[in-house]
């Protein structure tokens, strides 16, 4: 899916994510940073659709909204732990 919007794994951050199910209380997920590969076009848009309201109302569960659309890296790249970045909301949840 990455490579077909043109996309590279840049890093994996392995079992970042734990979870509160009672059947499976262990279970963890990572997280990947994905970047715009430099000499990779896309082979289509199909996969590259925004999410409809809907599907964001509940994204994290009934009632719990996904509300941030881009987390912007604003260091172009380095790979410090850093705080420069910019949380840029959804149209509808960015408060004017």
């Amino acid at each position: 899916m990455l490579l077909k919007s043109g996309c590279v794994i840049a890093e994996m951050i392995p079992e970042l994510h734990s979870y509160h199910l009672d059947d499976n209380p262990g279970l963890k997920s990572c997280s990947l940073i994905a970047r715009l590969g430099p000499d990779i076009l896309p082979e289509s848009d199909e996969g590259n659709m925004p999410l409809s309201k809907e599907v964001r109302d509940n994204f994290y569960g009934r009632g719990a909204e996904l509300k941030i659309r881009y987390v912007r890296d604003l260091t172009n790249g380095v790979k410090l732990a850093s705080r420069d970045y910019r949380m840029e909301p959804f149209p509808e949840n960015a408060g004017g």
